[in-house]
């Protein structure tokens, strides 16, 4: 996880794992709305507004970068969505970390006492079987015409049982208004996304930077 940090560019000296705070990253979406609100003013973005809120963002989430090498200033919609999807990738991160951290019963096996932390049960999908084949017929069809520069090949499928899940789907069972659709997200977010489901974006993120809006 700490590699992790390092592939977001983020200084784990500055910002080490176990103080990563939900708390704290939500000021940090907080600011970034105000760099949003700041670009969308009538008579354009007023600069030292931006340094001061681009300061703030940086205090609160310290970026790695080489000796001398000035970090950019947040004054585009582009570098706004970049930041936006650092932050939440950094609050994926922060639950994945509270999860596999959490203290073990003392003379248990402790890789069962991390299993049980997903609160779910984990069972792999049969190759041969229809639910693999449809599930790999949609990695083909859904593929993005956009994305060129490679092709996804479907290697092993996992079921997913989390508890009390199914009674809580039950009174949307008959609802009509359903669709598959994928979610992708780095290997160290899953010990969170597990036991607690996918999570909306904080009502303080932006609105951009979310394909679908923040309820999906």
């Amino acid at each position: 996880m700490e590699q992790e940090l390092r592939d977001l560019d983020i200084d784990p000296d500055r910002m080490p794992l176990g103080r990563i705070s939900r708390k704290g990253l939500t000021a940090a979406f907080s600011v970034l709305q105000d760099l949003q609100v700041e670009l969308m003013q009538p008579r354009g973005p007023r600069n030292l507004i931006l340094a001061d809120l681009t300061n703030r963002f940086y205090t609160m989430v310290p970026h790695s970068i080489p000796p001398g090498v000035p970090l950019p200033v947040l004054d585009n919609e582009h570098i706004i969505d970049q930041k936006v999807e650092l932050v939440q990738s950094l609050m994926d991160l922060e639950l994945s970390y509270s999860v596999v951290s959490a203290p073990s019963v003392k003379g248990g096996d402790p890789i069962r006492a991390k299993y049980n932390q997903l609160k779910c049960g984990l069972s792999m999908v049969d190759r041969a079987s229809l639910e693999f084949q449809l599930i790999e017929e949609y990695v083909v069809n859904t593929h993005g015409p956009t994305h060129t520069t490679y092709k996804l090949h479907l290697i092993n499928c996992f079921r997913v049982d989390r508890f009390g899940e199914n009674e809580r789907f039950e009174p949307y069972s008959k609802e009509p208004n359903r669709m598959l659709l994928w979610h992708g997200s780095r290997m160290t977010n899953w010990a969170g996304i597990l036991p607690e489901g996918l999570r909306i974006a904080p009502p303080q993120a932006p609105v951009t930077g979310y394909m679908f809006g923040k309820g999906v």
